[in-house]
């Protein structure tokens, strides 16, 4: 099944192109890793496919349904989305902010009911934050804050989910098992895009990656066909191999830049 899909998105801010004809697809029980240097474009192709920012050209379809047909409440109960940094009051508690994941679930002054109440404390214990859950969230490091709002995502219960970045505070222990939980939510049915720049570790976790250069989708497929030097050098201006293993583990060999223009980047 289709649970999202983009065709031929256009997006500028101002003079700057920063999308040209992107289009991809995303399937229930797949986990696709976003790639692209700095810049390429990850954080507004995610704000696009979720409603944040609309297009100069081109549609996203949720579950089947036009994106610009769908109100706020009706989209999130088709995805979560979790942007690379959040402004929140400061004195919501780490249960409370995942709580609000739900909100598409209540009416107006509704109470939360016990299937609410279980999604909360499912999200916590998976994302191992109930040590930590009745601590202010303004309290806490970059990194658990990034476990925060995945929980919260979860909570959702959203069939799509969108992740920018959300490696990009933690430390190798919980960059690990966050994507073990990602990839484990994607086997049980969710469709997930994630941009990193972990690039080993998308290779470990992803089904499929899709690569951005250029303004546009220059790579897309499983990691083991697209991650090659040629597109190292293309992508990232990097002269590098992936090596993998015949259990799933890999390691990026960057030998330095492939011209000093890349190097200046």
């Amino acid at each position: 099944m289709t649970a999202l899909e983009a065709e031929a998105l256009d997006f500028a801010f101002g003079e700057r192109r920063v999308l040209r004809e992107v289009s991809l697809s995303l399937h229930a029980g797949e986990l696709v890793a976003l790639l692209g240097a700095n810049g390429a474009g990850k954080s507004t192709l995610l704000r696009l496919l979720a409603g944040f920012l609309t297009p100069d050209a081109g549609a996203v379809k949720v579950t089947g349904k036009p994106l610009s047909d769908l109100s706020r409440r009706q989209l999130a109960h088709r995805l979560a989305y979790v942007p690379q940094h959040f402004g929140v009051d400061p004195a919501f508690s780490v249960r409370e902010m995942v709580a609000m994941g739900r909100w598409a679930h209540l009416g107006r002054l509704s109470a939360l009911a016990t299937a609410d109440e279980k999604a909360i404390e499912d999200a916590i214990a998976l994302a191992d934050l109930g040590e930590i859950a009745d601590r202010g969230f303004d309290t806490l490091s970059g990194g658990e804050r990034q476990r925060v709002l995945f929980a919260r995502a979860l909570a959702q219960g959203s069939p799509v989910l969108l992740l920018d970045e959300p490696t990009a505070s933690l430390d190798l222990l919980h960059a690990h098992q966050l994507m073990t939980h990602v990839q484990s939510n994607a086997r049980a049915g969710l469709a997930i895009l994630v941009a990193v720049h972990d690039i080993a570790l998308a290779a470990r976790f992803a089904d499929r990656v899709l690569v951005l250069s250029g303004e546009s989708v220059v790579a897309s497929g499983a990691p083991r066909d697209v991650l090659t030097p040629q597109l190292f050098a293309q992508a990232f201006g990097v002269d590098a191999t992936l090596h993998q293993s015949a259990n799933g583990d890999s390691m990026l060999e960057v030998r330095g830049a492939t011209t000093p223009e890349a190097a200046a980047r």
